[in-house]
């Protein structure tokens, strides 16, 4: 498991978080189209195994980098009750349909906030994220 700088992300992942829950619910003014279909990239199926079966849901993109993509997703998906972490963990992109990608669970401090960073190594397309 890598290691995750939680300190450097927190903001951007705050107001990323902050704006897809505002343009879901309404709240922002009439999105056009290509900001719907850009919204609509940042959300992904993660699917995740363990010894007594699968699980899915979902995440968001709140980060590109040049070799890889951070998303946000809930601490449930990838860990169970009693603290063993999934087997493998893996993502849909919606701009990759059918095509998973594995994902790898950042280690970074509990937060309380019952979400958890996961790491998936693609390059996004150029227009992916633009604000």
């Amino acid at each position: 498991m890598q290691r995750f700088n939680w300190r450097s992300w927190r903001s951007r992942a705050m107001c990323m978080l902050a704006g897809v829950f505002a343009a879901a619910a309404g709240i922002s003014a009439q999105v056009n189209l290509e900001q719907q279909e850009q919204i609509n990239n940042l959300i992904v199926v993660v699917r995740t195994s363990f010894a007594d079966g699968a699980h899915t849901g979902a995440g968001i993109l709140f980060s590109a980098e040049p070799d890889r993509l951070l998303f946000v997703t809930a601490k449930n998906l990838v860990q169970n009750e009693g603290g063993e972490e999934a087997r493998g963990i893996d993502v849909e992109l919606r701009w990759r349909p059918g095509k998973r990608v594995e994902a790898q669970l950042l280690q970074m401090p509990d937060s309380g906030l019952g979400f958890v960073v996961v790491s998936v190594p693609v390059s996004a397309p150029a227009d992916l994220l633009r604000f």
